[in-house]
């Protein structure tokens, strides 16, 4: 369990690192390169696919610089309130439904 958890650690430092050489940009630049790398992470989200062709590029390039990569362990109870979940790999197993790559929980706070 640590082993993999630990290989898993490697992908978040690498973002990490990305994200400090993404600082040194532009404003501008910043959000054209986080609206590329997370394009299709915010495609995932129902809501998000279904208001792109009404929301600004700007908009979408503020929003897809929040988004932060966490990885958790193997049996680790995740699901902190107010927080939009998108797997990236692995399983996810949330109410009886087991969730893959591209899956998101976590969605509805924003619509409350």
């Amino acid at each position: 369990r640590l082993r993999t958890f630990m290989l898993q650690s490697r992908d978040l430092q690498r973002v990490r690192n990305q994200k400090a050489l993404l600082q040194a940009l532009s404003p501008s630049l910043q959000g054209e390169v986080a609206l590329s790398s997370n394009e299709y992470w915010v495609a995932r989200v129902w809501y998000f696919r279904v208001l792109r062709p009404t929301m600004s590029d700007l908009f979408m390039a503020e929003l897809s610089q929040c988004f932060d990569l966490s990885v958790f362990a193997q049996n680790e109870v995740i699901g902190h309130p107010f927080c939009l979940y998108v797997v990236m790999t692995g399983l996810v197993l949330r109410r009886a439904r087991v969730l893959s790559r591209g899956d998101c929980f976590g969605e509805g706070f924003i619509l409350s």
